[in-house]
């Protein structure tokens, strides 16, 4: 008799959660935008699992599986584009990360120049700002956005930028 066992969840979140908050303080601003997920699973396929078919090692592949390391290998055998039929290509839970994550989203910082300095220019207002997008992203999978496509996992994909601006904004 075969009995199946749940092992894992979904890999669309069941949970998703924001934080977005603010304040303000003689004349500067903060705002923050924190956004995550959780109660999903990734799974790491071809090349962030077992493949190196474009030669991407990763540290834990020093520990894998060779002859002569047989008795303290922590690492499934690696191959180089090996086909559907190995091994490594069987389900398996090693393979499988919890996908949770939180995500620093959204940061700004600003700043209203006082009026008694702006007065004496031709500009009724000035505000500097700087700002970031994806700072920080807390998780258990490290090597591919846990946001990416669950079935691109095999590290063909366009990372998550960050992005940074700083500017100014002036009212005449």
């Amino acid at each position: 008799m075969v009995s199946l066992i749940k092992i894992g969840y979904s890999n669309l979140p069941q949970r998703t959660y924001s934080l977005s908050t603010g304040l303000n303080y003689k004349g500067f601003d903060l705002s923050v935008l924190f956004q995550g997920a959780s109660h999903s699973s990734v799974y790491m396929a071809g090349d962030v699992g077992w493949d190196n078919s474009w030669g991407n090692y990763f540290e834990e592949h020093l520990f894998r599986w060779t002859p002569e390391t047989a008795s303290t290998a922590t690492y499934p055998r690696f191959l180089q584009k090996s086909d559907g039929n190995h091994q490594n290509y069987f389900l398996s839970d090693f393979w499988l990360r919890d996908g949770k994550y939180l995500r620093l989203k959204n940061i700004q910082i600003g700043y209203n120049v006082p009026k008694r300095t702006v007065s004496r220019t031709p500009m009724n207002s000035i505000y500097l700002y700087a700002n970031a997008y994806n700072l920080f992203t807390w998780d258990n999978v490290k090597r591919i956005d846990p946001e990416s496509n669950p079935d691109r996992n095999v590290g063909q994909f366009y990372p998550q930028q960050n992005i940074i601006n700083f500017g100014f904004k002036i009212n005449f």
